[in-house]
């Protein structure tokens, strides 16, 4: 035998098996006699040869058998070369031995397959693997007659690495494919699935992807859906280009969206042979998406259907989006506010305000309750209380803001604060009013009062001058005392108007004319460094007025208006003008909460460019005594205004520190002459009546002095003192009483009520009034109800008795 160099020997437990045996009968070989002549011409020299050559390591064997006729080992015959390299033994260590002698045993490696071999006559292939050669080979089992086999051990190692390697390229693929969370999946040219994976499988219900090799989409999808990728399929396969599609897939987990990408597979030579295909699993996103849609949509519908306005704006201030509110409450179309480059139409009518505002949007990332006034397209002013907040739209940095419209509320606030100043100055009014109104009670009452007093001491220093001598040396007093008295009367008059009461001598002036009259007059009454300009107003409606006190007010207006200039040179200028006058101008009027019925009038206007009045002065100016100069003025403008509301007009003022002040006096323009009393005719010297008078005055002094009057006219006189007792007298003495004087303020009945029930005790009674208070009010008050005359208090027997005679000798009724 040949030698050979022996490696590591083969143990027989590291010899193992693993494949299928397979056992096909064969012709029995004789395996004696091997080196003679063998059937087919091929000479015993050539087998061996060839048995030598062999590249495969070829064993024969035979079985040895115990007493009881069972297989308990074989001996090894002949090995070839190749057979000692695969075992690592040398021929001389193997042949004729058994193999529990070479292998050691037992178990006999192998000893029941060949046994089961030799028994079938059957060849038998399964692999086994050398542990220590760490190898794998090929084992084929030939049985060759009762007991002799032979085995030939191929070596399959290349075969068994590549098939390693295919098998953990084909577990690589199948765990990329099994684990990754996307669908994926291999198809032939008729949509038979070759490979998918196992998210697949689980998308189409199906336990493993084995349960789906073979099969078409019908097979594992609904029929319409199936439909669909088939013809997916066949337009991808047409085209020989990948196809992406968004798709739903109806699986047991319900609908889910696959974004899909679905591709041709190629040959080497370009055919296309199927498809491939891999699914991503866009249901989150999709939802995602559907739900921000429908956000979207959501906001966008509750976006135009706020009531309120509500914009979406850049930083820079260009309007992005607005709803149907803002372009109402605008006046402007949606297209106009979110035109490129409109920066909101100048509605911020205070850039300022929205300057400060986007600073604390960019500080806080959003400011709240913000109000501004704007502008809108019909030029009405509107407000707005907005609210912003930092968003970000596409990328982009924009404020949303939401409004809510506060017009109607900042308008009511506004008409609120003017009503309140309105009431103020109403309160202010009143209180002047209030204050002017005591002042002229008092000084109404005053005037009143010493009226009395003043007729008793004229009176009787009339009838003391009357009974004197001409020689006579008390004459002077007498004559001082009347000239004193006579002041006295000129004083009364003037509270009187100051009280509204002092009118007298009413009749039809033109303020033009009287005004002329005085021009030489006002201008020496006034201070060197003045200028009086005059400016007459063409055809002027005359006024029902009393000369004497209009002069007052004239006179008293300029020559304030010449101390307001000072010592400094100005101009002071009388205005006349006929003017329509409302009442909200009339409203204007000072010291009058009473308001003048609107309509026309007279306007006489002084004003000065003197040094003006601070509110606190203005204030005053009409309080009686009150100057700012020195004390002692007298009524001064408060005469004037109580003149000026006795004639039924308005008196306003217009004055500010250092610019001059205005006074404008309104009154009534003259429309019709009221009724006077008829002018009595002149009394004889030495006129003497006769029958009985009665006398009524709540004064003692007066009641003496018009008993002597009377008395010493040739009259009986009998008195009362006050309005209850005069009725009681008349009804005692009616038939008797030719003449009833009646004092027209009285307690226990007044002159006027007294009046009325003497009428109504008899029709005919003449009856004349007397009053401290002007003859045109008393005159009013008893026109058309049978007043037979009036006398003004303080009277002498040169004013009573006339009058007296008037009404015994005339018919004529007041």
């Amino acid at each position: 035998a040949r030698e050979l160099s022996v490696g590591r020997g083969l143990r027989p437990k590291g010899l193992g098996w693993r494949g299928e045996r397979s056992y096909a009968p064969r012709q029995m070989v004789d395996v004696q006699g091997t080196r003679g002549a063998v059937r087919g011409g091929v000479s015993a020299e050539q087998l061996e040869a060839l048995f030598e050559l062999l590249d495969d390591g070829v064993a024969i064997h035979e079985l040895v058998f115990s007493d009881a006729g069972d297989a308990v080992d074989y001996r090894i015959l002949r090995v070839n070369p190749e057979y000692e390299l695969q075992v690592g033994r040398r021929r001389t260590e193997i042949v004729g031995k058994l193999a529990s002698e070479v292998f050691g045993g037992p178990p006999i490696p192998y000893l029941h397959e060949y046994t089961a071999a030799v028994s079938a006559s059957a060849r038998a292939r399964f692999e086994v693997y050398s542990a220590g050669l760490e190898r794998h080979f090929s084992l084929l089992v030939i049985p060759l007659g009762e007991s002799a086999f032979a085995t030939v051990l191929s070596d399959i190692a290349l075969r068994k690495s590549q098939e390693e390697a295919l098998e953990k390229g084909r577990l690589a693929q199948r765990a990329l494919l099994d684990n990754q969370p996307h669908l994926a999946w291999l198809k032939d040219q008729e949509g038979r699935f070759l490979a998918v994976n196992k998210a697949f499988a689980a998308a189409c219900g199906q336990p493993s992807p084995d349960a789906v090799i073979g099969k078409t989409d019908l097979d594992v999808w609904p029929r319409e859906l199936a439909e669909a990728y088939r013809a997916d399929d066949r337009a991808v396969m047409a085209s020989g280009q990948q196809k992406v599609v968004e798709e739903p897939i109806d699986g047991v987990a319900g609908t889910r969206w696959f974004e899909t990408y679905k591709s041709p597979v190629f040959t080497a030579d370009g055919a296309v042979v199927g498809t491939t295909g891999v699914a991503r699993d866009v249901t989150a996103s999709k939802r995602a998406e559907q739900a921000r849609l429908q956000s979207e949509r959501n906001f966008a519908k509750v976006f135009d259907l706020s009531p309120e306005p509500v914009a979406v704006s850049a930083l820079s201030g260009e309007i992005l989006a607005v709803n149907r509110a803002s372009c109402e409450i605008t006046g402007y179309s949606r297209e106009e506010l979110t035109a490129p480059g409109n920066t909101g139409f100048g509605l911020w009518k205070d850039p300022e305000a929205r300057a400060r505002a986007m600073e604390h949007l960019e500080r806080e990332g959003r400011f709240e309750d913000l109000e501004f006034n704007f502008v809108a397209r019909d030029g009405t002013h509107r407000y707005l209380r907005l609210s912003g907040a930092l968003a970000e739209v596409d990328g982009r940095k924009v404020m949303i803001s939401a409004a809510r419209d506060v017009t109607e509320r900042r308008r009511a606030e506004e008409k609120a604060q003017r009503a309140e100043e309105e009431r103020r100055k109403l309160e202010i009014s009143v209180l002047q009013a209030q204050k002017l109104e005591s002042l002229g009670v008092l000084a109404g009452g005053i005037a009143h009062d010493f009226n009395n007093l003043l007729t008793s001491i004229l009176g009787n220093a009339d009838l003391a001058l009357s009974e004197l001598s001409p020689l006579s040396p008390a004459r002077v007093y007498l004559d001082d005392i009347d000239r004193v008295s006579r002041r006295a009367a000129d004083l009364c008059r003037q509270m009187l108007a100051y009280s509204g009461k002092g009118r007298f001598v009413i009749q039809p002036l033109s303020v033009n004319e009287l005004v002329s009259e005085m021009a030489h007059l006002l201008s020496v009454s006034i201070s060197k460094r003045a200028v009086i300009k005059y400016d007459f107003a063409a055809n002027l409606p005359s006024v029902m007025a009393d000369a004497t006190q209009l002069r007052q007010v004239v006179m008293n207006l300029i020559t304030n208006a010449s101390e307001a200039i000072g010592d400094s040179d100005g101009v002071v200028t009388f205005r006349t003008a006929q003017l329509e006058c409302d009442q909200a101008y009339l409203q204007r009027a000072v010291g009058d909460h009473e308001l003048r019925a609107p309509g026309q009038y007279v306007l006489l206007q002084v004003s000065d460019t003197g040094c003006g009045m601070d509110p606190a002065t203005m204030a005053r100016i009409f309080d009686p005594f009150f100057s700012t100069k020195f004390t002692g003025r007298g009524l001064g403008l408060a005469a004037v205004l109580g003149i000026v509301r006795g004639h039924g007009g308005a008196l306003l003022v217009d004055t500010e520190k250092g610019q001059g002040t205005t006074f404008r006096v309104l009154l009534p323009a003259h429309e019709q002459r009221s009724e006077a009393l008829s002018v009595p005719p002149s009394m004889p010297e030495l006129w003497k009546g006769e029958g009985l008078v009665l006398l009524a005055d709540d004064e003692d002094s007066v009641r003496s002095l018009g008993r002597r009057l009377l008395e010493r006219a040739g009259f009986e006189v009998i008195t009362a003192r006050d309005g209850q007792e005069a009725i009681d007298l008349f009804r005692e003495h009616k038939s008797e009483v030719r003449l009833v004087v009646l004092d027209m303020t009285m307690p226990r009945f007044d002159g006027e009520a007294c009046f009325r029930e003497l009428r109504r005790l008899d029709p005919q009674v003449k009856v004349v009034m007397t009053s401290g208070y002007n003859e045109q009010d008393v005159v009013e008050r008893f026109v058309g109800k049978g007043l037979a005359g009036f006398v003004q208090k303080p009277y002498k027997a040169a004013d009573l008795l006339p009058k007296v005679r008037a009404a015994l000798l005339s018919d004529a009724k007041v």
